[in-house]
C-alpha cells in the first residue's frame, strides 16, 4: 500500500510533497477500495519549476502545513482538558457532590427532574408546502443537521409558524440521534426532530455530559430512527448545585467552547489560505 519516492536532481522531494496534494491520477482503478498503480505514478505528467522555486514553495507550504499542526494540537488539547472537566465537576451516578469543585462551594447537590427545573418545548413541522431553501419569513431548524459547531445554521426557512425557540434557547435533538445539542442566536422554529430546552450554560453541559455518557441510548426506543418522548426528556433526573455555582460552572465551560471556537476559526483560515496557495502557486 505504500511507494517510496526519492527525489533526483532535478525534482524535491518538499516540492513533491506539496505538488501531489492537488495532482490529478490518471488510471486509478476500483469503485470502493482506489488503486493507483506504480506505472501510473511514473506515467503522470508533473511541472516543475527551477530547484531554487521549488525549495521556496517546499518551505513556504511546510511553515504553513506546522501552523496547522500547532493549532490542530493547540484545539485538541482543549478539547482533551473540558473532557477531563466535564466528568470531574459533575457529581458520580452515586454521589451528591463532584470530584473537582470550586473551593467556595460546599453543599450537596440536590436531583432534580428536568421539567421541574426548565421548560421544555417540543417541536412540531411546519408544512411542507411552506419550506425554502430561500430565506423567508422564519428560520426552520428540523434536527441535528441545522446545528454547526454547537450553533443553529440557517438551512431551512418556513412561512408558517408553529412550535418556537426563542434566542439563547438550548436545542435538543430528540430523533436520530438523540441527544446533540447546541444553542440558538435567533429566534427559530422548531420542527417535530427537537425541542426547545430554556437554559443556561451550566445545563447546556449537563445534557452534552449526559450525550457524551450515552444516557439517551437508554431511554431511546425504535428500530430504524432511535427517538425520545416528552416524558422521557421531562422526566430525566439530573444533580444540579445552587446558582452561583451553577454560574461559575457555565462560565468556565462558555470560555472553553470560545477558545476552540476560535482556534478553530484560525485553523480554517490557515487551511484554506494552504489550498489557495496550492491552487495558485502549482500548475
Amino acid at each position: 500500500n505504500i511507494v517510496w519516492l526519492d527525489h533526483n536532481e532535478k525534482v524535491l522531494n518538499s516540492y513533491l510533497k506539496a505538488y501531489y496534494q492537488i495532482i490529478k491520477w490518471s488510471g486509478i482503478e476500483g469503485t470502493t477500495i482506489k488503486r493507483l498503480y506504480n506505472k501510473n505514478i511514473l506515467k503522470t505528467k508533473i511541472c516543475f519549476p527551477s530547484i531554487k522555486e521549488q525549495k521556496q514553495l517546499g518551505i513556504l507550504i511546510q511553515k504553513l502545513e506546522f501552523l496547522i499542526t500547532l493549532l490542530q494540537r493547540k484545539k485538541a488539547k482543549y478539547e482533551e482538558l473540558k473532557t477531563a472537566l466535564l466528568q470531574n465537576l459533575f457529581p458520580e451516578k452515586d454521589s451528591r457532590v463532584p470530584l473537582l469543585r470550586f473551593k467556595e462551594f460546599h453543599n450537596d447537590w440536590q436531583q432534580k427532574k428536568l421539567e421541574t427545573i426548565t421548560n421544555i418545548t417540543m417541536g412540531q413541522s411546519p408544512n411542507g408546502s411552506t419550506y425554502s431553501e430561500i430565506p423567508t419569513k422564519y428560520i426552520l431548524v428540523q434536527g441535528n443537521a441545522d446545528l454547526k459547531n454547537g450553533w443553529v445554521t440557517p438551512r431551512i426557512w418556513t412561512t408558517q409558524m408553529t412550535k418556537q425557540a426563542k434566542k439563547g434557547d438550548i436545542i435538543f435533538s430528540v430523533r436520530a440521534p438523540v441527544g446533540k445539542v447546541g444553542k440558538t442566536n435567533y429566534d427559530v422554529v422548531i420542527g417535530r426532530g427537537v425541542a426547545a430546552i430554556k437554559g443556561n450554560d451550566f445545563l447546556f453541559n449537563v445534557l452534552k455530559k449526559l450525550d457524551k455518557e450515552s444516557y439517551w441510548d437508554k431511554v431511546s426506543s425504535g428500530s430504524t430512527f432511535s427517538s425520545i418522548t416528552s416524558s422521557d426528556l421531562k422526566n430525566t433526573k439530573i444533580k444540579i448545585p445552587q446558582e452561583i455555582e451553577q454560574v461559575k460552572i457555565g462560565d468556565l465551560f462558555f470560555n472553553f467552547d470560545e477558545t476552540i471556537n476560535i482556534l478553530q476559526k484560525q485553523l480554517s483560515k490557515f487551511e484554506n489560505f494552504k489550498q489557495f496557495l496550492l491552487q495558485n502557486m502549482f500548475i
